[in-house]
């Protein structure tokens, strides 16, 4: 499975210093199956269109056997590299076979300041 959960576009020429915050909860652990991607040249279908950037963030990497309760925060990601329209995507690939380690994503925001 390759699965793409795209935000809607998201515009940061209302604003400056952007940061990007969001929480993070991963059970039955068999791998890295979530990463987290950016794009600003995106039209019609960003996933198809879009020159996509793996940005580093920190995701849990959870529990073998479900019992993860506890939910982590990806830390301030800085985003002020980045403007004008933008879509944020979580991607996750994994497949049964495989690795099939389960993702609970929160609390997601990005933040600026008025300029």
């Amino acid at each position: 499975m390759d699965i793409w959960l795209v935000s809607p576009a998201i515009d940061l020429d209302r604003s400056e210093n952007e940061t990007l915050t969001f929480k993070s909860r991963a059970t039955f652990q068999e791998g890295r199956a979530l990463s987290v991607w950016l794009c600003n040249d995106a039209s019609d279908d960003p996933v198809a269109n879009g020159s996509w950037q793996l940005i580093d963030v920190l995701i849990d990497d959870g529990s073998r056997d479900g019992s993860n309760k506890e939910f982590i925060s990806s830390g301030p990601v800085d985003l002020d590299c980045m403007e004008g329209k933008i879509f944020l995507a979580f991607r996750y690939q994994g497949s049964d076979p495989g690795i099939t380690t389960t993702y609970d994503i929160d609390q997601i925001m990005i933040t600026g300041n008025d300029p």
